[in-house]
């Protein structure tokens, strides 16, 4: 049976407790016509990425072992 707490649990709390332990009788099932409904939403960065990244490369390779944040840095240059 799942324990009721007096107050918040804390994140370090959170951590400790195994799924059975965790009261999800408050939460509906998601059934078939949720699915039938449901939408992929894609946040809209990721179409600035993704042409970043193509801006990119078109101006050459990169290199093999260049950092990430070197990457991360020219895409924050294309939204300036």
């Amino acid at each position: 049976m799942p324990r009721q707490f007096d107050k918040e649990a804390s994140p370090e709390q959170l951590a400790t407790l195994s799924d059975d332990d965790i009261d999800t009788s408050g939460i509906p099932d998601l059934d078939e016509s949720f699915w039938e409904r449901a939408k992929l939403l894609r946040p809209s960065f990721i179409a600035e990425l993704e042409a970043a990244i193509v801006v990119g490369l078109a101006s050459g390779p990169p290199e093999p072992m260049e950092p990430m944040s070197v990457l991360l840095a020219r895409f924050r240059e294309t939204l300036k």
